[in-house]
């Protein structure tokens, strides 16, 4: 059968396969060579591969893809622990020495945006709050803008003071010139009706 698959191969460059029946019929397809001999009560028919092209050792391709299997579930695994440590929504996973470097790096740099940003909210908190809170914490730059909060409040009550003390001087003034037209619309007034007092006499 070898001699039969060798000169087939010859016969047809293309294929690599062939499977051969017991007497000697070579097929393309596996399932129709076992037809034929069943149909003939024929042996099993056996697969030959154009030289350089047989297949490995099925063991050893069982073993490949068991590895394969098993590094895709780690990289799953890997990913998902990444996708976790990027959603802040999400708990962080914890990290030991069994840990994945770059899960850890990611774990690590997000503690870091953690603390920042909870130092940041702080920070929006001491500039936007409706009220001023005292920094427990005692972070300079925290106590530095709720001091220039308290002397901004500060600086606009007083502002606050000024224009009303102001608005309240402009209104006395306005009230004093308007007295102040009056009164001498009285004087000028006055002088003609004596005049014609006078004339009178």
């Amino acid at each position: 059968m070898k001699e039969i698959a060798e000169q087939f191969f010859k016969e047809h460059e293309g294929e690599d396969i062939v499977i051969i029946t017991e007497d000697g019929q070579p097929f393309l397809d596996k399932d129709a060579a076992q037809n034929w001999a069943d149909r003939n009560d024929f042996a099993d028919p056996e697969t030959f591969y154009r030289e350089g092209t047989e297949p490995e050792d099925p063991k050893e391709l069982a073993e490949q893809l068991a590895i394969s299997q098993e590094e895709n579930q780690d990289l799953v695994l890997v990913l998902d622990q990444i996708e976790n440590a990027l959603d802040f929504s999400k708990e962080c996973p914890e990290v030991d020495q069994k840990t994945n470097s770059l899960v850890a790096q990611i774990v690590c740099i997000r503690d870091q945006s953690k603390e920042k940003e909870a130092f940041l909210g702080k920070i929006k908190e001491a500039l936007f709050a409706p009220e001023l809170v005292s920094n427990e914490a005692g972070e300079e730059l925290i106590e530095g803008i709720l001091n220039l909060r308290l002397s901004l409040q500060t600086a606009n009550e007083a502002k606050k003071q000024l224009e009303e003390s102001l608005a309240a001087k402009q209104t006395e003034i306005d009230g004093l010139k308007t007295n102040s037209i009056e009164v001498k619309n009285e004087k000028v007034v006055e002088p003609a009706a004596k005049e014609a007092l006078k004339n009178s006499k």
